[in-house]
């Protein structure tokens, strides 16, 4: 019997971490995001806390739910993973231009 994996292109685990120490919490990872997931908790400067992110196994691709905002697709190409700064007038979470009216950015559109 073959599974089906959804979103079979969100490879990557992250083990949580305690956001004020950036050290796991020994909890296993609740989904699969992109490399550059902005759900991976960060240090003010944007590094990311904690161990690096790793691919998942077989097991973990069958079991462990794509995240839904790396599911997220804008226009042709990669992927990317929509954050709550994309408004107006902030800066795009992938390139940094300022976004549109339109809340899509036109440099990665």
């Amino acid at each position: 019997m073959t599974v089906t994996i959804a979103q079979p292109g969100l490879v990557w685990l992250k083990d949580p971490v305690n956001r004020k120490t950036g050290k796991p919490t020994g909890k296993a990872p609740v989904m699969r995001h992109h490399e550059d997931c902005m759900h991976f908790e960060r240090a003010a400067d944007g590094s990311l806390l904690g161990p690096a992110p790793y691919k998942a196994t077989e097991e973990q691709m069958a079991t462990i739910p794509p995240c839904r905002t790396c599911s997220d697709t804008s226009g042709s190409g990669a992927p990317r993973p929509r954050v709550a700064a994309d408004r107006i007038g902030a800066p795009c979470s992938r390139c940094g231009m300022t976004l549109p009216l339109s809340r899509v950015c036109d440099n990665c559109a």
